[in-house]
């Protein structure tokens, strides 16, 4: 576990709103209703999912620090298991249709973080 004292405070780029409504590769992205959609068929994701992707795309093509997204996404968390936020990462990718070994959306930066890959685009 580590402590929230650990983290840097990172302030978000708001390239994106969080609400507004985005592309991420060919995937349709609807924060506010915590939806993706890709060829007309929905995938609902938990919010702490939702805002880890808003964040991801806010941060598009750089590498985002572990410690960066756990102070992002858990804000108020003083204390998380170590698997919290491979956990979170492994479960966007499912509803991404996404794999580690061979990612098209999120890689994985060993030993520094994850970085989105996957094209940024306003919304229709």
């Amino acid at each position: 576990m580590q402590s929230a004292a650990l983290f840097r405070v990172v302030e978000p780029v708001d390239d994106l709103a969080p609400a507004a409504r985005f592309r991420v590769g060919e995937w349709l992205v609807e924060p506010d209703l915590c939806r993706v959609t890709r060829d007309g068929l929905p995938t609902h994701l938990r919010p702490q999912l939702m805002d880890l992707l808003v964040y991801f795309a806010q941060n598009a093509g750089r590498t985002v620090r572990q410690d960066e997204l756990l102070a992002s996404i858990w804000p108020c968390q003083h204390y998380l298991a170590a698997t919290a936020l491979p956990r979170c990462i492994t479960e966007l990718r499912h509803a991404l249709g996404d794999r580690a070994g061979a990612s098209t959306v999120i890689l994985t930066i060993h030993k520094r973080g994850y970085r989105l890959i996957a094209p940024v685009e306003p919304g229709p």
